[in-house]
């Protein structure tokens, strides 16, 4: 490791989602910022390492946390007492009531939420994905996604449903429509699956064959890591008016929404015929723009706009 100061994006290898989040920030910072060491920290032995590398070199290191599980939790106690600044991403900012609001199971509501405390008493600093709910943290750090992914297929007839199948989601409405969109030569593909893969890769490659993705809740919600992977892979989304990026989706031709208020019969229609046109429309998106879009909202703008300066400050200040 250079003799450099460092941040250490920290995740458990278990939570797959996060850890595509906590490698990003390693990939733009490695890319953008050769001022300092960015690396990948997966458990307490990687961080002592690091932590022992600092105090021999006397430079200072930044711990960004991107989960709360217990193994995670113990590795940011550690690189507390070890003196590191520990910076946590609180992803679902309004604590258990947020967690219920948006129907949640109760027993993972009363755990998360209980980590999520935890880690905010613990941290030096808390980082929030939006503009909006500083009120629940001192940083704001979007959320940051890899940009290295094969191009969207517009002609392929699948339509997508990516990551946990939760009624949260209305997991048990798009497994009722799956009939007609059938009828209508759409094919339902999930991921993670057997067919489809886990990987990091597998899941670049099945956004770029899906016709849209599936992403509907019916309660006001934070942010979902679904909508960001799919609007970095050009891939529409299948939201509904909760949908916070709802206006940046629809401003680049990547929202398909759906009416919850329609009948179930009603709104699949209108459904299968707007995945319809889209399939049949010819690409009227300036691909620049788009491109432009994706770096600001979780690319490599948006690591040199807003991560990079307050990196800076904790590690130089």
């Amino acid at each position: 490791m250079a003799a450099e100061n460092v941040v250490v994006s920290i995740c458990h290898p278990g939570k797959f989602g996060l850890v595509d989040h906590a490698e990003a920030l390693v990939h733009y910072g490695q890319r953008l910022d050769p001022q300092r060491t960015y690396v990948l920290a997966q458990g307490l032995d990687e961080v002592f390492a690091v932590a022992r590398r600092i105090r021999r070199t006397g430079n200072k290191a930044v711990c960004v946390v991107w989960d709360n599980s217990l193994a995670t939790f113990a590795s940011a106690v550690l690189a507390k007492q070890l003196g590191l600044t520990f910076v946590y991403y609180y992803h679902e900012p309004g604590g258990i009531g947020q967690k219920l609001f948006k129907a949640d199971p109760l027993l993972y509501s009363l755990k998360s939420s209980l980590g999520e405390w935890l880690m905010c008493q613990l941290a030096d600093r808390r980082a929030v994905a939006r503009p909006d709910k500083l009120c629940f943290g001192d940083l704001y750090f979007p959320l940051l996604f890899d940009d290295q992914r094969p191009p969207w297929n517009s002609r392929k007839r699948v339509i997508g449903f990516l990551g946990a199948r939760r009624n949260q989601r209305f997991f048990d409405l798009f497994q009722q429509m799956a009939p007609s969109f059938a009828a209508a030569g759409f094919e339902v593909a999930y991921f993670p699956s057997p067919e489809s893969g886990r990987s990091r890769e597998e899941k670049f490659a099945f956004l770029a064959n899906c016709t849209a993705i599936w992403n509907v809740y019916g309660v006001s919600f934070n942010q979902s890591g679904v909508t960001g992977d799919c609007f970095m892979s050009s891939t529409p989304v299948i939201a509904s008016h909760f949908e916070p990026y709802r206006e940046l989706l629809a401003l680049h031709g990547k929202l398909v929404e759906v009416d919850l208020f329609q009948e179930p019969k009603d709104m699949c229609a209108r459904l299968v015929a707007n995945l319809e046109r889209l399939v049949q429309a010819r690409p009227g998106q300036d691909p620049e723009s788009l491109r432009q879009a994706q770096s600001a909202f979780g690319g490599a703008a948006a690591f040199s706009n807003h991560w990079l300066p307050v990196l800076g400050r904790l590690l130089d200040g």
